[in-house]
Order: C-alpha cells, then sequence, then structure tokens
C-alpha cells in the first residue's frame, strides 16, 4: 500500500524520534517505536494507545475510541483519536507519543 500524505505528516512529526517505523495494517497504518506499536493510522485519523495510565486525557477531551463492526457487534480497541490541537502544539504532541509508547512497552507486543 502506498504511503498517505496524512501518514507522511505524522512521520515527520516523529522524525526527532529514534526508532520509528509503520507498516500497512487494516487498511491503515501502525506507528511504532523500537519495534512496538503505539499509534494507528485509519481513514486519516491518528489514534494513540491507551490503558489505565493515560486514558483520563483522552475521556476529558470527549475523544472516541477506534472502533468497528464485527458479526452485527462494535469492536472498540485500546486506540483513542489524537486531538487536533496536537498539530499544532508539538508539546502535547509529544507527550501523547511518550503516554502511549510507555503503554505499549507495558503490554510488551513487540512485532517480530
Amino acid at each position: 500500500m502506498p504511503k498517505s500524505d496524512f501518514l507522511e505528516h505524522i512521520l515527520e512529526l516523529l522524525c526527532n524520534e529514534d526508532g520509528i517505523t509503520s507498516r500497512s495494517m487494516f487498511g491503515g497504518y501502525g506507528i511504532y517505536k523500537n519495534n512496538n506499536i503505539f499509534a494507528m493510522i485509519i481513514n486519516d485519523q491518528l489514534y494513540f494507545k491507551v490503558d489505565k495510565s493515560n486514558i483520563d486525557y483522552f475521556l476529558k477531551s470527549n475523544l472516541k475510541p477506534f472502533s468497528y463492526g464485527k458479526n452485527g457487534k462494535t469492536v472498540y480497541m485500546s486506540y483513542y483519536e489524537a486531538p487536533s490541537e496536537i498539530y499544532e502544539n508539538t508539546g502535547l504532541f509529544s507527550e501523547l507519543v511518550k503516554s502511549s509508547y510507555q503503554v505499549s512497552i507495558k503490554q510488551k507486543n513487540p512485532i517480530k
């Protein structure tokens, strides 16, 4: 799958982070740091990995989890929408990258 302009933009924002890679998945892209997935892009929407350590920010900001339909039911994943202000607030962007990466390390889901 050719890289989207949105993916390229996100990768550019991550250019100062070591170990960043991307892979196509689910019709979108997984974003990895040191082989640990911490974000994904689906339909040009960035989602960050969450758990109890960082979900409060996303809930307080009224951001939605990534979901999809399967067998007539809605399945929710532990990824939440990125707020639109991260594209102008590099401090917030870095903070969310860091917290989501920490979640991915705790969950120990490196790619092989």
